[in-house]
């Protein structure tokens, strides 16, 4: 997750969290100015973080269309669930790790061999 991302959840959590929702317009563009930020990229930031369940949108009555986005239980959490992310990561990547720093010490040993034989 990006800087820009990570600002636009902790905006909204400052805001009121889930209770809070923007709505697509005038508010819209006054999140971007605020977040110092493009309209085009706030947009794109939104759409990301719907795609990662991060912010639910709030459609129309009797529509599809959008209306606003609001924190999902996901985005008012989302340092838990990234944290949960690594760690899922680094459980199925640990013999990866363990191998890299097994070839990191054995390349020390390597270089400690020749400094000391010469």
């Amino acid at each position: 997750m990006d800087k820009t991302s990570k600002l636009i959840l902790n905006t909204l959590i400052d805001k009121g969290g889930c209770e809070y929702a923007i709505y697509f317009g005038d508010e819209f563009d006054d999140l971007a100015v605020s977040l110092k930020i493009s309209t085009e990229n706030l947009r794109a930031n939104v759409r990301y973080l719907h795609d990662l369940g991060y912010i639910d949108y709030q459609k129309y009555s009797n529509s599809n269309k959008n209306a606003a986005f609001a924190l999902s239980h996901k985005g008012l959490h989302w340092k838990y669930f990234r944290k949960q992310e690594i760690l899922k990561y680094l459980g199925e990547r640990w013999i990866e790790f363990f191998a890299l720093l097994a070839s990191i010490f054995s390349l020390v040993i390597s270089i400690i061999a020749i400094m000391s034989g010469s």
